[in-house]
């Protein structure tokens, strides 16, 4: 009979719940917390008592009818029995003594009140100490608890096991990575969970912080909040951000055309040591081909193609890594001649770009560096007439700066004279290897790539006993080549490879041209060019002028990087040979027609 009655109440409980309260007596200084229950558990209330022992529940009826009651246990309605010893006056029934951590259906007339009544005192939170668990530190914080918080079910009518969430807090601080100001802040974290077990985890902090365990909510409405605090944590994970800025770009995204200058910015978390961006010609990064240790890069892109370039950030000992965006950046062909600010087209812009320049108005280096277009040296109105002549007859067919075809098995194209003359017989100008222009004064204190002295190199360093800096460059960049900026895009400094072929392949005659000594050097081919012995600027003053040549090659000494390679001649011999990078050589530039 118990049975088959339950068993209809289980049926009707999409009934309306009764318009019945329930009250609770002998509850003592703590009062009874209610907690909503989730829908779906058949349940109108969950009632958590601080200590159920000598505490009664009254049921006031909204029909007036007498109320039958009901209790169940784990197993769910189904198990439910009658309560027998139940106490009426009026409209009210009561139950003297209620049962810890057991479900109750009151029926009243054609309703029902169901409700889950916990007992806190078999789950009362104790929490005594906090011990950081640190297997995992890139990627899981571990904490063991000394204490005491077991999980607080309870049962659904239709005899389902929940979890009733005790809102166990763990505070500590952490960085949060904000988009709008590309910087880190520092951010409050709060985890809640429905217990304590004797090990939980959360995401490391990317910040130094401690841990703070604080419970449970039912302990706070009572004011009985208790809390733990960890040991200073040191983190060892890392994370990162990074933007890239452009100088000039198209509507195809990142990139445009050549020269393109973009400056990549990373923004490290506190634990980080090591960082590096990467670029490679590959998504993959299995090609990479420059890496720069710093946070900020600020590179020109010359060359066409498409590069990928990311941030990577690592802790002191490597073991925890994290990478920043990928860019992709897609560099088109170098500006046609004339085209001064780079909008591929020669017209009245580039002859306006031209005078801001020489007005003295602020352009960038790419720009300046275009708007010399007859390549004397000087920018004037000499400059705005060739300008005028290309949108008038179209581009010339020639180099301003003349080559000859010596008949090389590489086809390599020689100037006529160096970087700085404007004959074969002048020496031309010094330049410190790396740099572009000219000086007074050739030694460290002034050399571009360096803090000041030899062991501080801070560009194109390949070996490892360069403490400072390495980037494993072991050639100049178009950037840092004083052919390809004083000359334009259709030149650059010889390589090693190229001055050797030089050296093996044609015949050296020492002689004296326009009372200039020298060499002259004839191709296979029967076409030839003239060295002048110019000598080499070390500190303030050039010497071996007239018995001694020295032309830098555009490549790098990778076993020490504080010498370059470079072509040297005498009246006797002509070698390969490798030189301080500070001092002032003249250069004789080589030819990269343009399409």
């Amino acid at each position: 009979m118990k049975k088959r009655i339950i068993s209809i109440i289980v049926a009707f409980l999409s009934l309306l719940t009764a318009n019945g309260q329930v009250t609770f007596t002998g509850v003592g200084q703590y009062h009874v917390i209610e907690v909503t229950p989730a829908t779906g558990t058949g349940l109108d209330m969950i009632y958590v008592i601080y200590n159920t022992n000598g505490v009664g529940m009254t049921y006031h009826s909204a029909s007036g009818e007498q109320a039958v009651w009901y209790s169940y246990d784990s197993r769910g309605a189904d198990y439910a029995e009658e309560i027998t010893d139940i106490s009426c006056d009026s409209s009210a029934t009561s139950l003297s003594q209620v049962l810890p951590n057991s479900g109750y259906i009151i029926v009243d007339g054609s309703e029902r009140y169901c409700c889950w009544v916990v007992n806190y005192a078999d789950y009362y939170l104790e929490l005594n100490d906090l011990f950081i668990s640190n297997d995992e530190p890139c990627s899981l914080m571990s904490f063991r608890v000394d204490g005491y918080g077991p999980t607080i079910t309870y049962t659904t009518i239709d005899g389902h096991t929940r979890v009733l969430d005790r809102e166990i807090k763990l505070t500590y601080n952490t960085l949060v990575w904000d988009d709008e100001y590309a910087q880190w802040q520092e951010k409050e974290v709060k985890e809640s969970f429905e217990s304590i077990d004797d090990v939980f985890a959360v995401e490391p902090p990317l910040c130094n912080t401690s841990f703070t365990l604080t419970g449970d909510c039912f302990l706070q409405a009572w004011g009985l909040e208790n809390s733990i605090e960890s040991e200073y944590y040191q983190t060892q994970a890392v994370d990162c951000g990074s933007t890239a800025e452009l100088d000039n770009f198209d509507s195809d995204g990142l990139g445009g055309w050549a020269p393109c200058r973009i400056v990549f910015s990373g923004y490290p978390t506190d634990a980080v040591v090591y960082r590096v961006w990467e670029m490679a010609t590959d998504a993959e990064f299995e090609n990479v081909i420059k890496r720069f240790n710093q946070d900020e890069v600020d590179y020109t892109f010359m060359e066409a193609g498409t590069y990928y370039m990311r941030y990577m950030v690592t802790n002191e000992d490597g073991s925890c890594k994290a990478y920043g965006n990928t860019y992709v950046i897609k560099v088109k062909s170098f500006p046609i001649r004339g085209d001064i600010n780079g909008d591929r087209e020669v017209n009245i812009a580039d002859i306006n770009s031209v005078i801001d320049i020489i007005l003295g108005n602020g352009v960038s280096d790419y720009v300046y560096s275009r708007a010399d277009v007859n390549s004397d040296g000087e920018l004037n109105i000499a400059d705005i007439n060739v300008i005028i002549d290309i949108i008038l007859k179209g581009q010339p067919t020639v180099n301003t700066k003349e080559w000859v075809d010596l008949g090389l098995p590489s086809g390599t194209l020689w100037a006529t004279c160096n970087v700085g003359a404007n004959n074969p017989e002048e020496y031309g100008d010094y330049f410190a290897w790396g740099e572009t222009f000219s000086k007074d004064y050739y030694d460290w204190t002034t050399y571009k790539w360096c803090n000041g002295s030899m062991d501080g190199i801070t560009k194109y360093s390949y070996a490892s006993g360069n403490i400072c800096f390495i980037d494993c460059k072991s050639e100049l960049e178009p950037e840092d080549d004083v052919a390809y900026v004083q000359w334009g895009p259709s030149w650059r400094m010889p390589t090693k490879a190229q001055q050797d072929e030089l050296r093996e392949y044609c015949t050296w005659t020492w002689t004296t041209q326009n009372g200039v000594n020298g060499y002259l050097v004839i191709g296979p081919n029967g076409n030839s060019i003239f060295l002048p012995v110019a000598g080499n600027s070390c500190e303030e003053l050039p010497y071996n002028a007239e018995s001694g040549g020295f032309y830098w090659s555009r490549t790098l000494n990778i076993e020490i990087n504080q010498i370059a390679y470079f072509l040297y001649f005498d009246s006797e011999n002509v070698r390969l040979s490798c030189h301080n990078r500070s001092f002032g050589f003249p250069v004789r530039a080589v030819c990269v027609p343009q399409n």
